[in-house]
């Protein structure tokens, strides 16, 4: 028995040292720690990731916090517009303003269809963190659309920290024919539902709806002319866009026809009246010029060149801008030394150049 005790003894002896000197198991309470550690503070988004990973048999269930309201978009009922393809949008594609069938003032001879037709698009230039945008309606007489008054002028406003949006509306093509496809109102339609779009999507768009500008060149600035001064009549198909405003908030006018008594442009009239009878109508004529109703005019900044040969710029820019001060809406109006009629940006002309800084400053000053 002694012998047994002596034995036990040597043993637990023999563990005691030998524990004493680290030559035992090791145990690990520091990586312990560690996992609980990580348990606790796994992020979002490595949540989220791990949900989208586990298989349908898992019984886990982990419920994502809302997103903040200013990052989603409010849902659009399923017609037409359905919701806005930003992926579309942010790639400048043409985006149709009218769904399938339903664009006002559209061509009934399939011949003259086949021949002419031209749908009206939308083109986004966005800028994040932009509250405020420029619809730009590029000129060509209503016959055409000028490369240099469209996506070019979008890009540069874009450049200032401005979105801009490139309204492709439907025109009367020049060709040998001679022939009037399009009614005058269906290019005030395309016009209004370009501002009714904007607005309509602004949100989406990161726009302040009561920050859309027009800015129009030639025919179109006639067209943006157009545009403030009419209301949206049968023109506009009632469904979800159609229902919002199409009157803007500011409006350019670059070497402007808003006129069409005779002698005064040598374009434009030709595809607004589509006979020498109406040509000759003082009552139509009026009613296609800037006389219509000069008080709903937004500010405007006015601009020509001294040397423009196409337009009658005293007419159509100088009185036009009398008119509205007489009104006490805000107007300025500059006339340039340099450049001529179509110059676009007029990046080549030094006086005539600086247009475009001044309209910049005109809708930072009114829009804040």
């Amino acid at each position: 028995m002694k012998k047994a005790l002596s034995l036990i003894l040597a043993v637990s002896m023999f563990a005691l040292v030998f524990s004493l000197f680290g030559c035992g198991e090791e145990k690990q309470p520091e990586q312990t720690t560690a996992v609980t550690t990580t348990t606790q503070t796994t992020t979002f988004e490595q949540t989220t990731a791990t949900v989208a990973t586990t298989t349908t048999e898992s019984t886990t269930s982990q419920t994502e916090p809302e997103l903040p309201p200013e990052t989603t978009i409010p849902p659009v009922k399923p017609e037409y517009p359905v919701d806005i393809d930003m992926e579309a949008v942010k790639s400048h594609a043409l985006i149709p303003l009218w769904g399938e069938g339903e664009a006002p003032y559209e061509i009934e001879d399939k011949k003259v269809r086949d021949k002419f037709y031209h749908e009206a698009t939308i083109q986004a230039y966005l800028v994040e963190g932009s509250d405020r945008c420029v619809i730009v309606y590029p000129g060509g007489g209503y016959g055409g659309l000028t490369a240099a008054e469209g996506g070019v002028i979008a890009q540069e406003y874009n450049k200032k920290g401005i979105s801009a949006f490139v309204c492709n509306y439907r025109q009367n093509k020049y060709t040998k024919d001679n022939i009037i496809a399009y009614h005058r109102d269906a290019f005030l339609a395309d016009g209004q539902r370009a501002v009714q779009f904007v607005r309509y999507y602004a949100q989406a768009f990161g726009i302040d709806p009561e920050k859309i500008a027009v800015c129009g060149f030639s025919a179109g600035g006639h067209l943006a002319m157009y545009v403030c001064e009419h209301e949206v009549t049968e023109n506009i198909k009632g469904d979800e866009i159609g229902k919002v405003s199409s009157t803007p908030n500011l409006c350019i006018l670059s070497y402007a026809v808003t006129v069409l008594e005779p002698g005064v442009s040598t374009v434009t009239t030709g595809h607004i009246f589509h006979s020498d009878k109406e040509r000759a109508d003082k009552e139509l004529i009026a009613f296609y010029s800037y006389n219509y109703a000069p008080e709903k005019m937004p500010p405007t900044y006015i601009w020509y060149s001294k040397l423009d040969k196409t337009v009658d710029f005293n007419i159509c820019s100088v009185q036009f801008a009398e008119k509205l001060e007489s009104l006490g809406i805000t107007v300025k109006c500059d006339g340039f030394s340099d450049g001529g009629h179509g110059t676009g940006l007029s990046s080549s002309y030094p006086d005539s150049a600086k247009w475009f800084d001044n309209s910049v400053n005109f809708i930072n000053e009114i829009f804040g």
